[in-house]
């Protein structure tokens, strides 16, 4: 096998096999490393997926109970409102979802991870 060599002038005569380049640890031993890897990323991802998907089926539903509501609503003012403004505010809150999932995504590019990977890619993709 052959090595990939440097010359450097004055610095000719040094045993590679002499040095130690074993990593000097930075933290005394014993202080746990490394984060939420493994089981608390993806408790936190799997948390994060299940409420948006149930915020965007609850506003769905409403949307379509607000439609319902006016089309049954047989002329009467009233019910015609009170379905008109359910359909307004579940559009609303769908909005708000969706910059909820804004949020998330931002946050996530900042802290340099992506919380939503299962939700846009296959799993394996993610590792």
């Amino acid at each position: 096998m052959k090595y990939l060599t440097l010359s450097i002038p004055g610095f000719s005569n040094i045993d590679s096999e002499k040095i130690n380049l074993t990593p000097v640890p930075l933290l005394p031993k014993g202080v746990p490393t490394g984060g939420l890897s493994g089981t608390g990323t993806d408790a936190i991802r799997v948390f994060i997926e299940l409420t948006l998907v149930i915020a965007i089926l609850v506003a769905l539903y409403f949307i379509a109970k607000g439609g319902l509501e006016m089309i049954m609503s047989e002329g009467q003012k009233e019910k015609l409102q009170i379905g008109r403004k359910r359909t307004m505010y579940a559009i609303l809150g769908l909005i708000v979802i969706f910059l909820s999932f804004t949020a998330i995504n931002m946050i996530g590019a900042f802290f340099g991870y992506d919380f939503l990977c299962l939700l846009l890619q296959p799993a394996s993709d993610c590792l």
